[in-house]
């Protein structure tokens, strides 16, 4: 909203700055007859365009016009910002804009230039008004890029930590033998400095080269500002499940995530443990990885084998790349964002080409299945899924003469989407954020789970029981752990909070893996969730019935428990879309302990 407003005023001191001047040099040439006719018309043409914008609106109801007003002016009053506004421009209007509007264009009708020179006086002041709303905007987008949500302050601890890679000797593509270097990470036997999980044979070289590839360039990818690339990349992480293996990365804006899932089907190999590490992708084997023919071999060692790193030249590649909290969020918000998805669309072969190539390449689209086709559509219709940004599908592309189909997920808040190409023998994903500039850091999907009194228990009882399964089933857990479904459906976000689960569309499926990132990070990496337990600490809930009232510096805040509502700013300006605000997670973890400690 306050980006909205910066922009509108914007184009409104545009017009400012051009309008007064045009008019006083109509009114000097024509009379203010024709300047007075002129602007009716401009009128006439805003109602126009107005008339094309489409608003959704909520259902009106059936209240009395006193109750509407009483109502009204509640919610008016429980906004400080709001009421310190109006209060601020209505002295304005009386101490400034009264006596300019009035007394200056008599003064300047007695002044040599009259009219014109008026004009050009309303002209400058719009020009600093211009220049203030440019300001303004600039600072949003700043904000936006940083991902700092609206009305949430960054607290000390939310800085960047810096993650390390030390790898043996870099990854490399020679004579068709693919090794892949490893760095850290966890496996089967614990905790390993260099781990080997596979090696052997890849049946689809081309498609599986390409794929890789299109992981690497997600890794280095900023789709807010394509021309802007870091001058370092966060190395893919690889998880051996076994009978697969997944490749997985985020781009550096953190709003695409992507994954490489190479089937049972397209590898011939021998598993020598499973678990979770980092790969080295430097832009040599970039290089090399782009010149794999359809007919080229390819084999592919997770992990150097003692013979490399033994005849190699002994120079260890160590690399250190900043790790923002933002980007580690968002393995739990892809997590649990996908986890609530479900196939929108599909088509197979050429079909399949055709409606990517033909995608627009900037905007905002909605697609919806129509019959046996995908159709685009410029506002959203019933079924359909929201595509903001069409260019961060960019690395589907060349993956496009090895589809043999393609697969849409979206969620009911029609926001988030997944797109899920199927390859010979293997899968890639690109799961995308709400829109271009906004990374999936601040939806704060996993903060209701997180929230639970249980979630932290269950956690570490579930994530004792996993086994760097490609499928976890939530039954069986839930009979092995002796607790509820619903349980272990938290836990795993807890869980996927830590980096230790994800979820794999197409099987409808939690996955295990391990990533190198502290657990002990969760509550710093959520602050919303932070500060609602401290709210809820000292007493500032105080429950009634379906609502509750949350008492906090900037004033009280009304709560509904049933749909999440707050009369706070940030459920104003979010409505809900980006997760509960800090008050209804405050009420809502009251609300359950004074479920519990009930007779």
């Amino acid at each position: 909203m306050h980006q909205g407003n910066a922009l509108l005023r914007l184009c409104l001191n545009i017009a400012k700055v051009a309008g007064p001047s045009i008019g006083g040099a109509l009114v000097v040439a024509s009379g203010p007859g024709w300047g007075l006719a002129l602007d009716a018309d401009t009128f006439f043409v805003a109602a126009i365009l107005l008339s094309r914008m489409r608003i959704q609106t909520a259902p009106r109801r059936q209240d009395s016009l006193a109750k509407s007003m009483a109502e009204g002016w509640t919610e008016f009053w429980s906004r400080p910002w709001l009421w310190a506004i109006v209060l601020q421009f209505a002295l304005v209007n009386v101490a400034w804009v009264g006596a300019f509007q009035v007394v200056g264009p008599a003064l300047h009708s007695q002044r040599p230039g009259g009219a014109a020179a008026w004009g050009f006086v309303l002209s400058g002041m719009a020009l600093g008004l211009i220049l203030g709303g440019a300001v303004v905007l600039w600072w949003q987008r700043r904000d936006r890029d940083q991902d700092l949500s609206v009305g949430e302050s960054i607290v000390p601890a939310m800085t960047s930590t810096t993650q390390a890679y030390a790898y043996a000797a870099p990854s490399s593509l020679v004579d068709g033998r693919l090794g892949l270097a490893t760095s850290g990470g966890r496996a089967l036997s614990g905790p390993v400095l260099a781990p080997r999980f596979f090696s052997g044979v890849v049946t689809q070289a081309a498609p599986a080269a390409a794929a890789l590839l299109g992981i690497a360039d997600v890794a280095l990818a900023r789709y807010h500002r394509p021309q802007s690339r870091p001058g370092w990349m966060r190395d893919p992480v690889v998880t051996c499940n076994g009978d697969r293996l997944r490749f997985e990365s985020f781009s550096a804006c953190g709003g695409v995530y992507a994954r490489l899932d190479l089937l049972g089907g397209a590898l011939d190999g021998e598993v020598f443990d499973r678990g979770t590490t980092n790969v080295d992708v430097n832009p040599p084997l970039r290089e090399a990885l782009a010149r794999i023919g359809p007919r080229d071999p390819l084999h592919l060692g997770v992990g150097l084998d003692e013979l490399v790193v033994t005849t190699g030249d002994g120079a260890v590649v160590e690399k250190k790349v900043p790790l923002p909290e933002r980007w580690l969020r968002g393995f739990a918000e892809v997590q649990v964002i996908a986890s609530r998805m479900d196939l929108r669309g599909e088509l197979t072969g050429m079909a399949a080409v055709r409606f990517l190539r033909g995608l627009p390449k900037r905007g905002t689209v909605w697609v919806a299945q129509a019959g046996r086709e995908l159709k685009v559509h410029d506002r959203e219709v019933p079924g359909s899924v929201r595509l903001s940004g069409p260019n961060r599908l960019g690395t589907l592309l060349p993956l496009l003469r090895f589809a043999k189909a393609l697969r849409v997920y979206g969620g009911a808040d029609a926001t988030s989407s997944a797109w899920e190409l199927e390859l010979p023998g293997m899968r890639y994903t690109l799961t995308l954020s709400p829109e271009r500039w906004r990374g999936f850091s601040g939806e704060g999907a996993t903060l209701d789970d997180l929230a639970t009194a249980e979630a932290e228990d269950d956690a570490d009882v579930v994530g004792m029981l996993l086994n760097f399964e490609p499928e976890v089933e939530i039954g069986l857990l839930a009979e092995r752990a002796g607790i509820p479904a619903d349980r272990v459906r938290a836990a795993l976000t807890r869980l996927g909070a830590a980096g230790r689960v994800g979820y794999d569309l197409s099987e409808a499926a939690h996955f295990h893996r391990e990533l190198p990132y502290d657990k002990e990070h969760v509550m710093l990496l959520n602050p919303r969730l932070a500060k609602a337990r401290a709210l809820a600490e000292a007493g500032a809930v105080r429950l009634d019935g379906e609502f509750a009232t949350v008492t906090t510096a900037g004033g009280r805040r009304r709560v509904s428990l049933a749909d999440g509502s707050c009369t706070c700013e940030w459920w104003w300006d979010h409505r809900g879309s980006r997760g509960p605000c800090k008050h209804v997670l405050a009420a809502r973890i009251v609300a359950r302990v004074a479920v519990e400690v009930a007779p």
